[in-house]
């Protein structure tokens, strides 16, 4: 016979984007300095693109000095 009290069996899901959050969190305790992330990468790729485009700039500048100095 059943007593006055049900149990119900409860699961608690996190949400998908806490769940990535979280694992990331985890990676990032367990690796260090080591660990690399989508914002470290888009920063990385923002500061080559600006390098790039002053040495081409630069490159550039060098080239009509050195037109200049041909005439």
């Amino acid at each position: 016979m059943r007593s006055g009290i049900e149990c119900k069996r409860v699961m608690a899901v996190p949400e998908k984007d806490q769940v990535a959050s979280f694992a990331k969190a985890i990676t990032r305790d367990e690796f260090g300095r080591f660990y690399w992330d989508d914002r470290r990468e888009s920063e990385v790729r923002r500061s080559l693109a600006s390098a790039l485009a002053r040495v081409k700039q630069e490159r550039r500048a060098r080239a009509r000095l050195l037109a200049k100095a041909k005439k």
